[in-house]
């Protein structure tokens, strides 16, 4: 399939992320709900800097879930740091700049073909109002559970 192809020099742009980009998305989003998770909880060596559900475990629950914290960012770095170094390969080696879709959410689509097709700009900003409605109705759970 995808990473055969590449290895062999071929590649296909797609509208979306290709195979290796959305296993790396997966990777980068699970770290980072690793190290959201457990900074919730984290305690650290003196209980000064704790996160705001700390109070809901014991001192060492806390100090174990401050160590996953710290080895999760770690993870988090070297996760971003591969994606971004992907993209400067996919810029350089295969001419196709990925990140200027990435900020505009426009991609041309001379290169595709005619099944491949592009999400509505509607349901777009709906999906988007739903995941701000979602994260802000998680930060009010943690502020007023942690409060």
């Amino acid at each position: 399939g995808y990473f055969k192809a590449l290895r062999s020099g071929v590649h296909k742009p797609s509208f979306g992320h290709n195979p290796a980009g959305t296993l790396s998305v997966i990777a980068i989003l699970v770290a980072l709900c690793v190290q959201v998770g457990t900074g919730l909880f984290a305690v650290d060596v003196d209980g000064l800097e704790s996160g705001p559900l700390a109070r809901l475990v014991s001192f060492e629950a806390g100090r174990q879930a401050a160590e996953i914290h710290e080895i999760s960012f770690n993870i988090l770095l070297a996760l971003i740091g591969l994606h971004l170094a992907a993209i400067v390969t996919y810029l350089f080696f295969f001419k196709d700049n990925l990140v200027r879709p990435m900020v505009t959410g426009r991609r041309d689509s001379a290169d595709f073909s005619a099944g491949d097709t592009l999400s509505d700009s509607k349901l777009s900003w709906v999906r988007l109002a739903i995941a701000l409605a979602a994260a802000l109705a998680a930060m009010w759970a943690v502020l007023n559970i942690g409060g």
